[in-house]
């Protein structure tokens, strides 16, 4: 999360004529390629997290992701915590990194997922020893009520985590924290904020939680890998996004104005390596599919049954891709 000032949550409008907005909520998991599960086993013992499931991709996976051969899966999250899990899949054949020492204004895929951490440096330290390498050195954040130290950290494949630790006021609603919780939000840097807002609250509904525009202030400390002088003169304009405005399972997308980087859309693909997916619950992925192909957003894979449940990928404006599975009869009754 970074410095941004609250705003008052905005239901996108309806469209006539179009498909009723999508019942999804906020991701529940994150997927990620990597060459090895044995560092990724390592890092989650760092974090606290307990492996949830170790297994194979089954083949209906691996043609909705359209990779021949086989993966072997393994899922890690924080112990208690019902979301915000990492599934890591080691691809027979891995491809190359999707953002190869890639900065925070480099566009295409996910930049970075978020956790909250009891103790940031003990946190940094350990991953350090297994070799993850600093983005950058930690910032203290003020903004409204709250005051957070927050760093970036470099893992194998290029997999970028932000940690967070909240110092004031004490941190509420997070009974399964111990160590690092769940991952909480994930980053995508775009080129046009405008049109991922376009896409995220146009099309899919979601609602704006936290809203800024604006550079860092004096002296220009900021965990996105900004020089203090670049950091003082390049605005950037953030929002978060969730389907029901919560800052759990949420979108941040950062606008770099007039200092782009790099364009990885077209690397953020399996059986790349590194950050590739958010997975969303959802009501309907046939209402969804026909949505999106109405307003121009078409499904790259799916529909398609998917570990026995319907299921669909679609592109964002800038690469990043979205899979939504439906949920279960017995979680739509509740």
């Amino acid at each position: 999360m970074r410095p941004t000032a609250p705003s008052c949550p905005r239901r996108a409008p309806q469209r006539r004529g179009a498909p009723p907005l999508p019942a999804v909520d906020g991701f529940t998991e994150v997927v990620a390629g990597v060459a090895d599960l044995a560092p990724w086993e390592a890092a989650a013992d760092v974090l606290g997290w307990a492996v949830r499931q170790r297994g194979v991709a089954e083949a209906g996976e691996l043609a909705f992701w359209g990779v021949d051969g086989a993966a072997e899966t393994l899922t890690v999250g924080n112990p208690g915590a019902d979301r915000g899990t990492l599934r890591l899949v080691r691809f027979r054949t891995p491809g190359p990194e999707v953002r190869p020492d890639a900065d925070a204004w480099d566009t295409g895929g996910l930049f970075d997922a978020n956790v909250r951490v009891r103790d940031l440096d003990a946190v940094l330290a350990g991953l350090g020893g297994l070799g993850w390498r600093p983005v950058t050195a930690p910032v203290r954040f003020v903004f409204g009520p709250f005051t957070v130290r927050e760093a970036l950290a470099r893992g194998p494949d290029g997999v970028v985590l932000a940690f967070v630790e909240r110092e004031a006021p004490p941190l509420e609603g997070w009974p399964h924290l111990r160590v690092a919780s769940r991952l909480f939000n994930s980053t995508q840097t775009v080129r046009s904020l405008d049109a991922a807002l376009a896409f995220y609250q146009g099309v899919l509904g979601f609602q704006t939680y936290l809203a800024h525009d604006g550079p860092s202030p004096p002296p220009g400390a900021n965990v996105l890998g900004l020089d203090a002088e670049t950091a003082q003169r390049v605005v950037r304009r953030v929002r978060i996004v969730h389907p029901a405005a919560r800052n759990d399972g949420s979108v941040e997308l950062i606008e770099f104005v007039g200092h782009p980087g790099r364009d990885l859309a077209a690397r953020a693909a399996p059986p790349g390596r590194g950050l590739l997916a958010l997975r969303f619950p959802c009501g309907d992925v046939a209402a969804l599919a026909e949505r999106l192909a109405e307003a121009g957003h078409p499904p790259v894979a799916g529909p398609a049954n998917v570990g026995g449940r319907p299921a669909l990928a679609v592109h964002a404006p800038d690469g990043a891709r979205l899979e939504f599975f439906q949920r279960p009869p017995a979680a739509r009754a509740r």
